[in-house]
C-alpha cells in the first residue's frame, strides 16, 4: 500500500509507469467534513470526562477551515489546550485554555520554540543544521522534508566525534507531547534514520520555515560558486568579482560550510573553495595594484610640479617651495626623498602587476573585436605607466638636480634610475615566463644580455653625471675641442643648461618695509642674503642679478659671467672667481679676503670698501675700476693689467701686498702710509677666519 499527500500527484511524472498505476488504484481521501470535524473534537473529549464550551467548539472548526494541515494541526492544538486546562482543572474547556495554547496560528510554533529555549548557543547552533538537514526546498519552491542518517547529521554540524549531541536534541524534540521527530532503524544499530513527524512542522513553524528559506539561499550560492569554479577550471569563466565576491564571502562567513554539507548539493567543494580563495586573492591583489598605481600616478604628478618649481635659484640656495603644500623645504631633501619614494611605489606596482598578469593569464582570453576602446585605452595606459612615466619622471628629477652637482644625491639618482630598468626587466622577463612549469632562477630570468643592457644604462647615466660635474660651458666645444665640454652640448642640444642662470634674478630677498628704511645702510643690511655658502656656480650667469649681502664663502665660482651684478655686502671668503667676469658688477663692502681671483676681470667693477686681504689678484684686470678705501694687505698683485698707481693710492692699505717691485716702489715714495700695518685687526670677533695659517697678516 502506497500513500501519498495530494499535492505531490503532480510529481508521478518523474517516475515511468506511476501515473498509470495510481489512476488504475488510486483512492482519493475526502476532506472532512464539519460535521466529521466537530465529531473529531468533541469525541475525545467526552470520551475523557471532560467538556468544551460550543463556541470554543465553533472557533475550532471556524479557524481549521483556514488551515492546510487542519488535522494535525487540530490535533496538536486540542493537545496544548487540554494541558492548559488540566492545569486548572475546573469547568469546562474554553476559549481562555484556548488562547493560551496559543490558537490553531501559533500553537504548534510556540511549542517548538519552548523547545529551543534555554539552549547555549553552540547546542542552538546544532539544532539549526539537523532541522536544515532534515528539510529542502524542491523544484516547485515547496518545503518539504528529507530523512537523513544520524551520522549524515552529525558530520554536517560538526559534530563527528559528538553524535550523542543531535540525540539529546531529538529527545528534547519529542518530550513534552511534541514528537516532531521519527528515529527509524537505519543500515547500522548506531546510524539510524531520522525525519520530521509532518510537513506540518515545516509549514507551521515559523522559525523552522525561516531556516528552510536560508538553507535554500545557502545552497543556490553554493551550487552557483561551485558551477563557476567549475566552469573557470575548464577555461571559460573569470573570477568572483565586486558583488558576487562580496555574496559568496558573506555566505561563507554566516554558513561556515564544511565539505559533508557542500556534498548534499554539489560534489565539487574543495573545487569551490579554492576558486573563491583565489578571487579573495585577485581582489586583494587588485586594490593593491589600484593603490600603487594612484600612488605612483600622483608621485610622478607631483614630481613634475616640483621640478617645474625648481628654478636655478632656488636649487642653488638649496631651498625649495613645495608644490601645493606650499611649504620651503630644502632641495637636496626633495630631490633625494621623491625619488625614494616613486621608487619604492613603482616596485610595489611591478609585483601587484606581476601577479595580476598572472592571474589573467589563467583566465579565458577575451576576443579581441569583444574589447571596447575604453579596455585598450586602459590597456594603453598601464603598459605607458609600467614602462615609460615613472621611469622618464625619475630621469627627470635626476636632469633638474644636475646642475647642483650635488655627487651624494646624483648618485642616488644614478642607482634608483639602473634599479628601475632593472625592476623592468625582470618584470618584463617574469612575465614572458610565467606561463613556463619548473622553478627558474634570478640569473635564467634575468638573462646575460638583459644584465648587460641594465649595466649599459648605468653606466651612460653615471657618465653623463660626471661629464655634467666637471663640464665646461658647450661653446668650447667649439672655440677649444676640449672634450669636457661634450656632455654640456648634449644637454645643450636638447635645450637644457647644466650651469645655472641667475640672469636678472633677485637671489636676495628684499623685506616687505626695505623702501620704507630712510638710510641706505640700513637698508643693505635689512636684506636677506642668498644662502650660497660652498655652492658650485661653475659658470653660472649670475648676470644683472641681485646678490646683496649673499653668503658665497667658499663658493666656486670659476668662469661664472657676473656682470652688472649687485654684491655689495657679500660674503665671498675663500670664494674661487678664477676666470671670472665681474665687468661693471658692484662689491662695495664685499668680502673677498683669501678668495681667488686670478684673472678676473674687474672692469668697471665697484669695490669701494672691499675687503680682499690674502686674495689672489694676479693677471687680473682692473680697467676703470673703483678701489677707494679698499684693503688689499696681503694679496697677491703680481702681474695685475689696467690699475693705475692713483687708483692704488685711494686704497685703504696695502700693508704686505704682492706687486710688482716697480710698482711698489713707486707707491712706497707717493704713499708709504700704506705698507704700514693697519690699526683694525685682521680677524673678526664672531667669525674668526683663517685661524688655521701660520700667517695670519697681523
Amino acid at each position: 500500500m502506497l500513500t501519498m499527500g495530494s499535492d505531490f500527484l503532480g510529481e508521478c511524472d518523474a517516475f515511468q509507469g506511476l501515473p498509470e498505476a495510481m489512476n488504475a488504484s488510486q483512492y482519493l481521501v475526502p476532506r472532512l467534513t464539519r460535521q466529521q470535524r466537530r465529531e473529531a473534537v468533541l469525541g475525545p473529549i467526552r470520551l475523557a470526562g471532560a467538556d468544551i464550551t460550543p463556541r470554543l467548539t465553533d472557533r475550532l472548526l471556524n479557524e481549521s477551515l483556514d488551515t492546510r494541515d487542519d488535522l494535525p494541526v487540530l490535533q496538536h492544538v486540542l493537545m496544548q489546550t487540554w494541558t492548559m486546562w488540566a492545569k486548572d482543572g475546573q469547568g469546562p474547556i474554553d476559549l481562555v485554555h484556548y488562547e493560551k495554547s496559543g490558537t490553531i496560528q501559533h500553537a504548534l510554533s510556540l511549542h517548538a520554540d519552548e523547545a529551543l529555549a534555554g539552549l547555549s548557543d553552540e547546542h542552538l547552533a546544532i539544532a539549526k543544521r539537523m532541522f536544515q538537514a532534515l528539510t529542502e526546498t524542491d523544484a516547485s519552491n515547496r518545503r518539504i522534508r528529507r530523512p537523513t542518517n544520524l551520522h549524515e547529521i552529525v558530520a554536517v554540524c560538526g559534530k563527528k566525534k559528538a553524535p550523542e549531541a543531535v540525540m539529546a536534541l531529538i529527545a528534547r524534540f519529542n518530550a513534552d507531547h511534541r514528537n516532531f521527530l521519527v528515529v527509524s532503524p537505519g543500515a547500522t544499530e548506531d546510524n539510524p534514520l531520522l525525519d520530521i513527524s509532518h510537513e506540518s512542522l515545516i509549514r507551521q513553524w515559523k522559525t523552522l520555515a525561516a531556516w528552510v528559506d536560508e538553507e535554500a539561499e545557502s545552497a543556490r550560492v553554493y551550487k552557483r560558486l561551485a558551477e563557476s569554479a567549475k566552469l573557470h577550471a575548464g577555461g571559460k569563466a573569470g573570477y568572483y568579482r565586486e558583488a558576487d565576491l562580496q555574496v559568496a564571502l558573506d555566505w561563507q562567513r554566516q554558513q561556515q560550510p564544511n565539505a559533508e554539507w557542500a556534498g548534499r548539493y554539489h560534489p565539487e567543494f574543495e573545487l569551490a573553495a579554492g576558486f573563491l580563495k583565489q578571487s579573495i586573492n585577485k581582489q586583494k591583489t587588485n586594490r593593491s595594484f589600484v593603490t600603487s598605481l594612484l600612488v605612483c600616478v600622483c608621485l610622478c604628478i607631483y614630481s613634475w610640479l616640483t621640478i617645474t618649481a625648481t628654478d636655478d635659484v632656488s636649487l642653488a640656495t638649496n631651498s625649495t617651495l613645495l608644490p601645493i603644500i606650499g611649504t620651503g623645504m630644502p632641495a637636496d631633501q626633495v630631490y633625494l626623498l621623491l625619488p625614494l619614494l616613486l621608487c619604492s611605489a613603482y616596485a610595489y606596482f611591478l609585483f601587484y602587476l606581476q601577479r595580476l598578469l598572472l592571474m589573467l593569464a589563467h583566465q579565458p582570453a577575451r576576443p579581441q573585436e569583444g574589447r571596447t576602446l575604453m579596455d585598450r585605452l586602459e590597456q594603453v595606459g598601464m603598459y605607458a605607466l609600467a614602462w615609460f612615466t615613472v621611469p622618464i619622471t625619475l630621469v627627470g628629477l635626476w636632469i633638474c638636480y644636475l646642475p647642483r652637482r650635488d655627487g651624494t644625491v646624483t648618485g642616488l639618482h644614478v642607482f634608483l634610475i639602473t634599479l628601475v630598468f632593472g625592476l623592468l626587466l625582470l618584470f618584463h622577463r617574469s612575465i614572458r615566463q610565467g606561463h613556463y612549469d619548473g622553478l627558474r632562477t634570478l640569473w635564467q630570468v634575468l638573462k646575460p644580455a638583459g644584465v648587460t643592457g641594465v649595466l649599459s644604462i648605468a653606466l651612460v647615466v653615471g657618465s653623463l653625471s660626471f661629464g655634467a660635474f666637471h663640464g665646461i660651458p658647450a661653446r668650447q666645444l667649439t672655440l677649444s675641442r676640449n672634450p669636457r665640454a661634450v656632455v654640456p652640448w648634449i644637454f645643450d642640444k636638447v635645450g637644457y643648461d647644466l650651469f645655472f642662470d641667475f640672469k636678472g634674478a633677485s637671489v636676495s630677498r628684499l623685506p616687505d618695509n626695505y623702501w620704507c628704511i630712510a638710510s641706505e645702510s640700513d637698508r643693505l643690511k635689512s636684506v636677506r642674503g642668498a644662502p650660497l655658502k660652498k655652492a658650485d656656480l661653475r659658470y653660472a650667469d649670475v648676470s644683472a642679478a641681485f646678490l646683496v649681502n649673499a653668503n658665497l664663502r667658499n663658493a666656486d665660482l670659476r668662469g661664472a659671467r657676473m656682470r652688472k651684478s649687485d654684491f655689495r655686502m657679500a660674503d665671498l671668503r675663500g670664494a674661487n672667481l678664477k676666470g671670472a667676469d665681474l665687468r661693471q658688477s658692484h662689491f662695495r663692502g664685499a668680502d673677498f679676503r683669501e678668495a681667488n681671483l686670478a684673472g678676473v676681470n674687474f672692469a668697471g667693477t665697484d669695490l669701494e670698501e672691499a675687503k680682499l686681504g690674502f686674495a689672489d689678484l694676479k693677471k687680473s684686470d682692473f680697467t676703470d675700476a673703483n678701489l677707494k678705501g679698499a684693503d688689499l694687505r696681503c694679496a697677491d698683485l703680481r702681474g695685475v693689467s689696467n690699475l693705475p698707481i692713483q687708483d692704488l693710492a685711494n686704497v685703504k692699505t696695502l700693508y704686505r701686498a704682492e706687486m710688482d717691485a716697480a710698482l711698489k716702489k713707486e707707491l712706497q715714495e707717493m704713499k708709504g702710509a700704506l705698507f704700514t700695518k693697519p690699526s683694525d685687526p685682521w680677524h673678526d670677533m664672531t667669525t674668526p677666519y683663517n685661524k688655521d695659517k701660520k700667517d695670519t697678516c697681523e
